[in-house]
Order: C-alpha cells, then sequence, then structure tokens
C-alpha cells in the first residue's frame, strides 16, 4: 500500500522531471508532448460547464481544446470538466 509520503515523493519526483525539461530551455511544448502522449483521455467525449464534446488535446499555451458536434474546436482555460465513464449500453 501506498502511504501518503510516498505518494508526495513520487509527485516530487514527477515535478523535479518536468520542471528540469523547463528550465533546460525545452520549453512546454515538450511536456505537452509528453503529456499527450500519455494521456488516456484524448478523443473522450467529456463536457465542460454542461457542453458536450470531444477532448481533442491541450493547445500550445495548455488550454484544454473541445471539439464541439458540429466540429468547431473551443479553446477552454477554465471550467468544470466531466469525463463519463459509464459505458452507453
Amino acid at each position: 500500500n501506498a502511504t501518503v509520503d510516498s505518494v508526495f515523493e513520487q509527485l516530487q519526483l514527477s515535478l523535479s522531471k518536468y520542471l528540469k525539461i523547463w528550465e533546460d530551455g525545452q520549453s512546454f511544448e515538450r511536456i505537452r508532448h509528453l503529456w499527450m502522449k500519455h494521456c488516456a483521455h484524448i478523443g473522450a467525449e467529456i463536457s465542460v460547464d454542461g457542453q458536450a464534446g470531444f477532448f481533442t488535446g491541450l493547445g500550445p499555451d495548455g488550454a484544454l481544446l473541445l471539439e464541439l458536434p458540429g466540429g468547431e474546436v473551443k479553446t477552454i482555460y477554465a471550467g468544470d470538466v466531466r469525463v463519463d465513464y459509464q459505458t452507453k449500453q
């Protein structure tokens, strides 16, 4: 079982890794690329403040990209994000 201390230790190691990438001049784009490579929800149906769409990733400035049903991609900087984990029947 993970203890609170071990969880915080792992979090600190991870944050230190990405801070080093940033400080080495690799910029947010490198961090964004690594994050999106491991994100399990890209392409998932989500809603932001009740507006449904598909999570298409992060913009170059870190904003959430929400593709609306008509194909328009909306840039989201803040909001209540919901991922529906229930399977549709």
